[in-house]
């Protein structure tokens, strides 16, 4: 058989007594072939499996020119790729280029903070990010991601390779990222894109378009759909997408729609994913991600990747329709990944992970707090009372969290509140996942004459806007529901405190991480809060046990066994009431 390549497909000519339908029965995987001008078509990404199918099957294989040096072009950047994320260790002709301009930017921020310097891991991730051109961004929270993409789209700007940068953000970060460029290259060549009228914002638009000195426009993931009609008349040359996987949903939502129709029609050289969770919710949030790095080559397309990557199972479910009447419905909804190891070897050179490495530390506290029997009794009655098992586990755990609910005056979380206050002036953070919460702690340290700022997401407060006046006024304490779980840096604070245990492990983490990031110059107190003999110990239990594995998971990208241990972790903790 001879092997040609042509456009991201192996084109597949037979020989004498050789037939291509043949081996398919000598793989186990799909090669979604297709027939053009009479020719089989493969993907590209199924080389390998194609070569193994043809030899098991005792064709012979011929190579076209075209081919053995596209694959060859292709192993080497996938080589040089891997050998970029520990630059370190490596030499290259262009390093000493980048190394200049990280030290030109590292000796005009000292000028401001003496103290600035670039970690290694985000030098790394410069340099792979810069000669990468298309890669995933995913380092730990906290590690600098903002700082390494301005750091490259600057590097870039300088030395000609791109003029015009689109920045696209979730609305609550975006002022945040504008923020953490002016700190560290300045208050000139931006324009960002908020909550303007429109008349405003297309002059904006056409500022951006039209000024060479105007080089980045910051603005939010909806202005793909309320502003489609002025950024698709804009060329963009490189692309960054913080919380990539906010903009995953290409084939319902409209914006993400957009975006993607966009990118095609933009083709920037350069594009930059940012997200620490790139499998949120579902396993086909990885194919957005690889769609949006290079128009889905690198996964063999839509069909090659579910074929091959994606285990469903089939669900039918009853459905009523608006005349009363219920219909069967049938779904195929996705339940694991296969062939595992084929994928991360497709996906691994496309994606940096650095791990946070401060030098100081993150100290964590379990408060195990007991009831007393008052408090005990009226946890039986709310337990006994309450049906359904979701109803049950959240009415005791708001009992929990504010006692007063059910008419309980004491709460013995505000006694070691108190405790903690009582023995440092420091400015913390306080999370709960609930509203009552929140109001429960801010009447309890405005009786104390304790000053604290609340985000709830229940105003048109910019998260941001607060957390920067905290900053700078004399508020003690800011108390905030996981609206700002992800983005946000509130370095300047050195205690965290978790009013009750959040169900899913990784909210755990993220809340740490708005403290403990690069910046934090000290060791960072953690408290995390639990009621003994009720549902918050059960879930410390199990997060206790699991922590080691859950750890292990994030950091090596395995985000389906994560999403599974965090639906596992929340279903034995509900059933268990």
């Amino acid at each position: 058989m001879l092997l040609d390549y042509n456009n991201g497909q192996i084109i597949v000519t037979e020989g004498h007594n050789e037939e291509f339908m043949y081996l398919r029965k000598n793989t186990k995987f799909s090669l979604c072939e297709r027939i053009r001008n009479g020719k089989y078509e493969v993907p590209y990404v199924a080389l390998s499996l194609l070569v193994g199918a043809i030899k098991r099957k005792g064709y012979s294989i011929q190579y076209s020119q075209r081919l053995k040096e596209f694959h060859e072009r292709t192993s080497k950047r996938f080589d040089t790729l891997e050998k970029l994320k520990e630059s370190s260790t490596i030499e290259f002709p262009q390093k000493q280029t980048v190394m200049d301009f990280i030290n030109e930017v590292t000796m005009e921020n000292q000028k401001r903070d003496k103290e600035f310097k670039y970690t290694q891991d985000q030098i790394d991730t410069v340099m792979y990010s810069i000669f990468g051109k298309k890669v995933l961004i995913a380092n730990e929270v906290g590690t600098g991601k903002t700082l390494v993409a301005n750091t490259v789209a600057k590097f870039l700007l300088k030395y000609g390779k791109i003029k015009k940068i689109l920045v696209l953000l979730p609305a609550t970060l975006v002022k945040n990222y504008r923020d953490d460029y002016v700190k560290f290259f300045g208050e000139t060549g931006y324009v960002m894109i908020g909550k303007e009228v429109k008349k405003k914002r297309n002059e904006l638009y056409k500022l951006f378009a039209t000024n060479d000195n105007i080089n980045f426009l910051f603005t939010n993931y909806e202005k793909c759909n309320f502003d489609h009609d002025m950024l698709k008349r804009l060329h963009f040359d490189m692309v960054i997408v913080d919380e990539f996987h906010i903009m995953k949903n290409f084939m319902a939502a409209q914006r993400s729609k957009n975006f993607f129709a966009m990118v095609k029609q933009w083709n920037p050289g350069f594009r930059l994913p940012l997200s620490g969770t790139p499998i949120e919710n579902k396993l086909f949030d990885l194919y957005p991600l690889f769609l949006f790095l290079n128009d889905g080559f690198i996964l063999g397309g839509q069909n090659f990747f579910e074929n091959n990557f994606v285990e469903y199972e089939t669900i039918t479910f009853r459905l009523k329709m608006k005349n009363g009447r219920d219909i069967l419905k049938t779904e195929h909804r996705p339940t694991n990944f296969k062939n595992k190891d084929f994928l991360k070897e497709l996906i691994k050179p496309f994606i940096i992970r650095k791990k946070i490495h401060l030098p100081v530390g993150l100290h964590e506290n379990f408060i195990p707090i007991i009831m007393n029997e008052k408090m005990k009794k009226t946890y039986k009655e709310i337990k006994l009372k309450t049906t359904g098992a979701s109803a049950k586990y959240h009415a005791l755990r708001q009992f929990l969290c504010d006692p007063l609910r059910e008419g309980y005056a004491d709460s013995p979380k505000l006694d070691y509140l108190d405790n903690i206050l009582d023995q440092t002036g420091e400015k913390m953070v306080i999370f709960s996942f609930y509203k009552c919460s929140i109001a429960a702690i801010e009447r309890h340290l405005t009786k104390r004459g304790i000053k604290c700022m609340t985000v709830t997401g229940d105003d048109d407060n910019d998260p941001v806007d607060v957390i920067n006046e905290f900053r700078r006024n004399d508020a003690q304490c800011l108390l905030s529901t996981d609206k700002i779980n992800y983005g946000v840096n509130i370095q300047f604070a050195k205690f965290v405190i978790h009013w009750e245990f959040p169900i899913k492990p990784t909210t755990y983490f993220q809340r740490n991480g708005r403290l403990y990031r690069t910046g934090q110059k000290n060791d960072v107190q953690v408290y995390t809060f639990y009621v003994t003999d009720s549902v918050e110990e059960k879930i410390h239990d199990e997060f206790t046990k699991k922590r080691d594995i859950i750890v292990k998971i994030i950091f090596e990208l395995n985000d389906t066994e994560m999403e599974k241990i965090e639906n596992d972790f929340e279903k034995a903790i509900i059933n268990s009431l």
